[in-house]
C-alpha cells in the first residue's frame, strides 16, 4: 500500500474557531484528565470550568478560557481573575489561550497576574498545551475529531480498506464489524455507540444500560442498531435529543398535546397514526447529525415508563442586596409541578418555604426558572426562624441572590432581585425573633412561639434581649431596710461602696427564664434610721441605710455569667 509514509503531526487552529466552541473544546479537555470538573453557563463570575474540593465544599481549582487570536487583553483577564477569587475562592486559576505567547507576553501575564492575590496560583494553557492534550490519549484525538473534523492517516486509511474488504468467512465478518467499531469509539468525546445486529423475526434485544437514543436500520429482513450512551451529563446537555412534532389539523394539535402532557406526568404509552402529524429533530448526538431537520412521517409511538424526577437539590441560597446579606440552606426535593411547569422541587427550613420552578419552551428553545419565597411562623426553633427571616429581609431591596448546590452537582446560578423595602410589621417581627435568639442563646432555654403574640410580650422580650446584650441593667437605688441583731448594725459612715450578689429572672412569651448570677456595687452608705422590734431591743431591730449623698442613686446590675457557665445552672430556691 503506497503512503505508509506519517503525515506529520496535526495542526489545529483554535484562534478561528467561534468563543463557544473555543470554550467547549478546553472544557472537554479539562475533563479527560479531572472527571469532577463542572462546566459553568453565563454569567460565570470570571471562571468557565470549577474543580471542586475533596470535601465538595470549597473549589480547587478553575479555569477561563479567553479566545484572544491576537492581541491579549489583559485587562478582560484581571478581571476575570479577580471575580474567580472572590467568589470561588479557589487555590488554582489556569487561562487557556489559542497561541502560544510571546516573549514580552510572557513577561505581561506574570506581571499582571501571577502574584496578584496572595496563595492563589495562576498560570495558563498555551496553543501548544491544548494541541498536546489533543493528540497525547484516545479520548483526546475524540474531541480532536469532533471540533477539527477527520484528518487522514494511516489507521483510518487502513479501517476503511477492512470495512470495505471481503465478506465471505466469520472471520472477515468479524474484521469488518471491528473497523466499524473504531471508527465510532475514535470519532466522539460526547458519546459512546455500542451496536449490533440481528434478524427481523430474532427477539429485540434492550437497549445497553444508559442508553439515551437507539437508531436501527432495516434492509434484507436484517436490522442493525446503534445505541447512544452519553459519557458525562454536559453530554446532554449539549446533544441530547430534541424534536418538534407538526400537526396540519390544528384541532387534533390540541387533543394530542393534551395526551402527551399527560403521559409526561403519569407516564404510559401515546400512539399517533400515520398522517397525523410529522417529527423534525433539532438536536442528536454527533453520530447521528445527518437527521436533522429532515421531517420524519408515518405510525409514532411514545412511551413514558415514569416520570423522570430531577434528583434532589441541596441548595445553599446567598441574597446580597442593599438590605442586607444573608445565607440560608435548603434541601429541595422533587414535588408535583403545577400546571404549566414542567418540573417543581419545593424544601422548607425556619418557616421558610422555597419552591423552584422550571420549564422549557419548545418553540423558543429556551428555559425558564423561577423561584418563589413563602415564610409562615411556625414551630421551628428560633435560631432556625431567624436565619430564614433574615433571608427574606435582604430579598426586600436590590441585589442578586446566589444558589449554590452543597453538594456540587449543579453549577451556580444567580438571579437578580429588586422589591420594595420591608415594611414595619416585618421589621418587627425579624426584631422579635433576633431577641428571642439572643435570650436563647445565653440562657441555654428553647422558647415556644405561641400563636399569638401581644405588643406587650414584644416590648418585654426586647428589654430582656437587651439586659443579655449589655449583660446589666441600670437601676434608681434609693436606699433599704432589712433586720439585724442591735450589736451587729453597720457603721457604713465614710466606708466604700459595697457588693450585693443575687440572681436574675424574667418571663419572657409567658415563660419563666433564668438570666444568672448578678452583681450589684452599690454607693457609699449611712444609716439613717434604727428602730427597735417587738418588746425585747436586744433581740431585733429594722435597719434603714441611703447613699451617703442623700441623693438617690443610679446603679448598675450586672449580669455575671450565662447560666450555662455559672455554678448554679438554675436559681437557688
Amino acid at each position: 500500500m503506497a503512503g505508509d509514509a506519517p503525515l506529520g503531526p496535526r495542526k489545529f487552529d483554535l484562534a478561528a474557531q467561534h468563543d463557544e466552541d473555543f470554550d467547549e473544546l478546553c472544557f472537554r479537555l479539562i475533563r479527560l484528565e479531572f472527571r469532577d470538573a463542572v462546566k459553568l453557563g453565563a454569567p460565570d463570575g470570571g471562571a468557565d470550568t470549577l474543580l471542586p474540593g475533596p470535601a465538595r465544599e470549597t473549589y480547587e481549582r478553575c479555569w477561563q478560557a479567553k479566545r484572544y487570536p491576537d492581541k491579549i487583553h489583559w485587562q478582560h483577564c484581571i478581571e476575570s481573575l479577580d471575580r474567580a477569587v472572590k467568589r470561588y475562592e479557589p487555590q488554582r486559576v489556569t487561562f487557556c489561550f489559542p497561541k502560544n505567547l510571546t516573549q514580552k507576553e510572557e513577561g505581561e501575564f506574570k506581571g499582571k497576574l501571577v502574584g496578584r492575590h496572595p496563595g492563589v496560583t495562576v498560570d495558563y494553557w498555551n496553543l501548544s498545551e491544548l494541541s498536546a492534550r489533543l493528540t497525547a490519549t484516545s479520548e483526546g484525538e475524540r474531541v480532536a475529531k469532533h471540533f477539527f473534523g477527520e484528518q487522514p492517516d494511516q489507521a483510518s486509511l487502513e479501517r476503511a480498506i477492512r470495512a470495505c474488504g471481503p465478506l465471505q468467512t466469520q472471520e472477515q465478518a468479524t474484521e469488518r464489524s471491528l473497523a466499524i467499531g473504531g471508527f465510532l469509539k475514535e470519532n466522539d468525546p460526547y458519546f459512546s455507540y455500542p451496536s449490533g445486529q440481528r434478524e427481523k423475526s430474532d427477539p429485540v434485544p434492550p437497549p445497553s444500560p444508559n442508553t439515551t437514543l437507539r437508531v436501527e436500520h432495516e434492509h434484507d429482513e436484517v436490522i442493525s442498531h446503534t445505541d447512544a450512551i452519553a459519557r458525562d451529563p454536559e453530554a446532554l446537555e449539549r446533544f441530547g435529543p430534541m424534536g418538534r412534532l407538526v400537526f396540519p389539523d390544528s384541532e387534533r394539535a390540541k387533543e394530542i398535546r393534551e395526551q402527551l402532557d399527560q403521559l409526561m406526568r403519569q407516564g404510559g404509552e401515546v400512539e399517533l397514526k400515520e398522517g397525523v402529524a410529522t417529527f423534525t429533530l433539532d438536536r442528536l448526538p454527533p453520530l447521528f447529525q445527518d437527521y436533522l431537520d429532515k421531517p420524519m412521517t408515518g405510525r409514532m409511538r411514545f412511551r413514558a415508563q415514569g416520570v423522570a424526577q430531577p434528583p434532589p437539590w441541596p441548595a445553599r441560597f446567598v441574597a446580597k442586596s442593599d438590605q442586607g446579606e444573608a445565607t440560608l440552606e435548603i434541601d429541595l426535593k422533587p414535588v408535583e409541578a403545577p400546571e404549566g411547569w414542567d418540573v417543581a422541587l419545593r424544601g422548607s427550613f425556619g418557616g421558610m418555604t422555597a419552591t423552584v420552578l422550571f420549564r422549557w419552551d419548545e418553540q423558543a428553545h429556551e428555559g425558564e426558572v423561577n423561584f418563589n419565597w413563602r415564610y409562615t411562623m411556625d414551630n421551628s426553633a428560633v435560631r432556625e426562624q431567624v436565619q430564614a427571616l433574615r433571608l427574606l429581609a435582604a430579598f426586600h431591596g436590590k441585589g442578586e441572590v446566589e444558589i449554590f448546590d452543597r453538594a456540587k452537582g449543579r453549577p451556580p446560578m444567580t438571579q437578580p432581585f429588586e422589591r420594595p423595602p420591608p415594611d414595619d410589621v416585618f421589621v418587627g417581627l425579624l426584631d422579635l425573633f433576633e431577641n428571642l435568639a439572643t435570650i436563647e442563646e445565653w440562657t441555654g432555654a428553647e422558647l415556644e412561639i405561641p400563636e399569638e403574640i401581644s405588643a406587650e410580650d414584644a416590648m418585654g422580650t426586647a428589654m430582656v434581649a437587651k439586659t443579655v446584650r449589655d449583660r446589666g441593667h441600670s437601676g434608681r437605688w434609693e436606699g433599704m431596710t432589712f433586720t439585724i441583731d442591735p450589736d451587729k448594725v453597720p457603721q457604713f459612715d465614710g466606708a466604700e461602696a459595697i457588693e450585693i450578689r443575687h440572681t436574675l429572672d424574667a418571663r419572657v412569651l409567658g415563660q419563666e427564664v433564668y438570666l444568672g448570677p448578678t452583681v450589684t456595687r452599690l454607693p457609699k452608705l449611712k444609716v439613717v434610721d434604727v428602730n427597735s422590734l417587738g418588746d425585747d431591743p436586744a433581740r431585733a431591730c429594722e435597719v434603714r441605710v441611703e447613699s451617703a449623698s442623700g441623693e438617690p442613686a443610679e446603679i448598675w446590675i450586672a449580669l455575671r455569667e450565662a447560666p450555662s457557665n455559672a455554678d448554679e445552672a438554675t436559681p437557688p430556691s
